[in-house]
């Protein structure tokens, strides 16, 4: 897919601006379908009454006798069904009706986390061939969901199947104080996206969230100077899980473990505290001193 730069009048019609893609790129004006905002706009119609301006997106479907396989992933099976690209939500839900018997009121389509306009067409969506839709029945209008911490705390929400993962998190760590960024949501034993829906991943009523620990980097300068180590750490970690971290990585014996210590911001790190209590963050950088040379 590509975009192009066309100069046209408003007076001119949706005919003429196919025949003037014909004569730039070959496209046949008889295969060429035009839609702006999921409409198609019609060969009479002129730029002006069809609501193209300065600067607008249309979009330009190229027709052959080849239709579009689609694969609709349904709560307990997947069916597939023949449509063309001009093809609007509204007529594919008809479609899925006639097929399944599920009145088209009663269910939604969610293409890449998102769900579907029923005036947008498959071509102006950006949806090809062999692309797999998901259909939930409609949500509730409100959804209660727990969402589980790891110090076992159990936050209640009140939120919408069309609210990110993202949304979730904020509205989480404005309850218990967690920031966005340290947060991993988990359903069913898979780490949740940010950008997807909760109705993408059909997360219904009364479900609950487990919040694990996110793992972040962190950097450690060993006290040699000439390396730094890339250590993966929770802002729960405390100052000796990092150094028993270090010790691994150099693949020091632990024997000089009471021997080390950590340092950041030119401060020294107690054992027993953790790392968000002197506000580490990713890619913060601790200093590893030894006070006695192992190499």
């Amino acid at each position: 897919m590509r975009t192009v730069a066309l100069t046209v009048k408003s007076s001119e019609t949706i005919k003429d601006l196919k025949a003037l893609l014909c004569e730039k790129y070959g496209f046949a004006e008889n295969h060429q379908e035009l839609f702006l905002g999921g409409d198609m706009l019609m060969d009479y119609q002129s730029l002006v009454d069809c609501g193209v301006q300065r600067d607008s997106t249309v979009h330009l479907v190229l027709q052959n006798t080849v239709g579009i396989k689609l694969f609709v992933k349904l709560p307990s099976i997947q069916g597939t069904i023949e449509i063309e690209a001009h093809d609007t939500i509204r007529n594919i839900k008809a479609m899925i009706q006639a097929k399944e018997m599920i009145p088209s009121d009663q269910f939604t389509l969610v293409y890449g986390g998102e769900f579907l306009e029923e005036d947008s067409t498959l071509a102006s969506l950006g949806i090809k061939s062999e692309s797999t839709l998901q259909m939930i029945y409609a949500p509730k209008d409100t959804l209660s969901i727990s969402v589980r911490a790891p110090s076992r705390e159990t936050v209640k929400l009140k939120v919408r199947a069309f609210f990110t993962v993202n949304d979730v998190k904020n509205i989480v760590g404005n309850n218990i104080g967690v920031s966005v960024s340290y947060q991993s949501l988990i359903y069913a034993g898979k780490q949740l996206e940010d950008l997807k829906t909760l109705a993408f991943y059909d997360i219904r009523d009364e479900y609950v969230l487990e919040m694990s620990p996110h793992l972040f980097q962190i950097f450690v300068k060993v006290f040699d100077g000439r390396r730094t180590l890339t250590i993966d750490v929770k802002q729960s970690d405390v100052v000796e899980d990092v150094k028993v971290k270090v010790f691994r990585k150099l693949k020091v014996s632990m024997k000089r473990y009471y021997c080390c210590r950590l340092l950041f911001g030119g401060k020294r790190l107690r054992n027993g505290r953790d790392l968000a209590s002197y506000n580490i963050q990713k890619d913060s950088t601790l200093s590893f001193v030894m006070s006695t040379n192992i190499f």
